[in-house]
């Protein structure tokens, strides 16, 4: 009787999802590739794969589901992880910031590697602009002591005290120089004198012997 067709139930992918549908809209689809389902009315665990076993359950019941995480493989842009399935942006990186490689700006794409994942990174570096002191400098990214002149020493004005604030220039990047004359007090053999940094003969009196130099 009726009750009994409400029961009738096949699965022949074994996945625990049945071939009968519920959807009267699905009738055309499934009647030509679903060969032993038919419409019932308020079938339950519907399998939207009825001839392919799948666990998929999230958007799709029943379908083909390589990484375990839910969602079919059609729908999953990370088939083989399972820890993502989306990507709003298309960068490559999947939305679920806690997954592998999560996208930390999952609505604006970007390239960024380093620090964030997924966000603008306008110079190409690895490290996101937002968290970039150089954001279009690409060998440059940080710069620890706030002096101007970035960490690394093989970068763009390198600092060669990336840890101390300084202003020195002429023979080290970004070192104290007291005198302000340019030469890092290490390199200046008269720190506190802005008008000499040299003493070749080592007399205790500078090279710079030009009208309004000082001597120490």
């Amino acid at each position: 009787g009726a009750m009994d067709a409400t029961l009738w139930y096949a699965d022949s992918d074994g996945d625990g999802y049945g071939d009968n549908w519920g959807d009267p809209e699905w009738n055309d689809t499934m009647e030509g590739t679903n060969p032993n389902g038919r419409w019932v009315e308020n079938a339950q665990l519907v399998d939207w794969c009825p001839l392919d076993y799948g666990t998929s359950h999230y958007d799709r019941q029943g379908c083909p589901d390589l990484d375990g995480d839910g969602w079919s493989d059609v729908n999953d842009v990370f088939s083989r992880d399972s820890t993502q399935w989306n990507d709003t942006d298309n960068d490559g990186f999947g939305d679920n910031i806690s997954g592998l490689r999560g996208d930390a700006c999952p609505y604006n794409y970007g390239t960024s590697t380093r620090g964030l994942w997924g966000c603008q990174d306008s110079d190409g570096d690895g490290w996101a602009d937002e968290m970039d002191a150089y954001p279009g400098e690409i060998s440059q990214w940080n710069d620890t002591d706030g002096d101007g002149y970035g960490d690394s020493i093989v970068g763009l004005n390198g600092d060669a005290c990336p840890f101390v604030a300084g202003t020195s220039y002429e023979d080290r990047r970004g070192c104290l120089d007291s005198d302000n004359d340019g030469w890092s007090d290490e390199g200046d053999a008269f720190p506190n004198e802005s008008s000499q940094h040299s003493d070749r003969d080592e007399d205790g009196y500078g090279d710079n012997q030009s009208e309004g130099a000082n001597q120490p």
